[in-house]
């Protein structure tokens, strides 16, 4: 059974963003991961997806690509912090290193980097990847995702989630909210 949702601290983080605990169990819910899937995690960051990827695809492989070098330091730390054994990290940019890796059965898009269509078109056409879960925070990234997955005729789910974690502050407790963010996964 799988378990999602490692708590948000437990991630060594440094200045680069991270998809948050609510956000990843919702996006690797979408993925349905299976024990012996091969996943790309696009745009790693600081590698909470990936490494959760990981831990629950003891059979499999899951490859992190990110361009940043100060996340790919982090992504390094916590795979090594959570000894995750099935995580491969490549250093590079998407779509041109897709070729020096397995072919995914499933991947998620955290960063394109301007890139969303080339890599949904890759991903689409080259690997017969069977889900594909994107995660965006601006309307642009998220519009551009949605058309190209239209045009391609994909079985789209999409949601915008806004979660508020409750903290007490002065005696009170208090909404604290995180950026919205659009889950988008698309099947065949």
């Amino acid at each position: 059974m799988s378990r999602y949702g490692i708590p948000d601290e437990s991630f060594i983080r440094g200045k680069i963003p991270m998809t948050k605990a609510e956000i990843r169990a919702l996006t690797l819910n979408k993925l349905n991961i299976k024990d012996s899937d091969i996943i790309w995690d696009i745009g790693a960051g600081t590698g909470s997806i990936s490494v959760e990827t990981a831990l629950n695809t003891p059979l499999g492989q899951v490859w992190a690509i990110e361009k940043n070098p100060e996340a790919v330091k982090l992504l390094k730390a916590n795979k090594e912090k959570f000894s995750c054994q099935s995580l491969h990290i490549i250093e590079g940019s998407a779509p041109q290193i897709f070729n020096e890796i397995p072919k995914p059965t499933k991947a998620v898009i955290g960063g394109s980097g301007g890139n969303m269509q080339e890599i949904l078109k890759y991903l689409w056409f080259n690997t017969g990847v069977e889900v594909i879960v994107i995660n965006t925070i601006t309307l642009n990234s998220t519009n551009q995702a949605l058309e190209f997955l239209t045009k391609l005729a994909a079985k789209i789910d999409a949601s915008q989630i806004s979660v508020n974690n409750i903290k007490l502050v002065n005696g009170y407790y208090m909404l604290q909210s995180q950026n919205p963010i659009f889950i988008i996964s698309a099947r065949r």
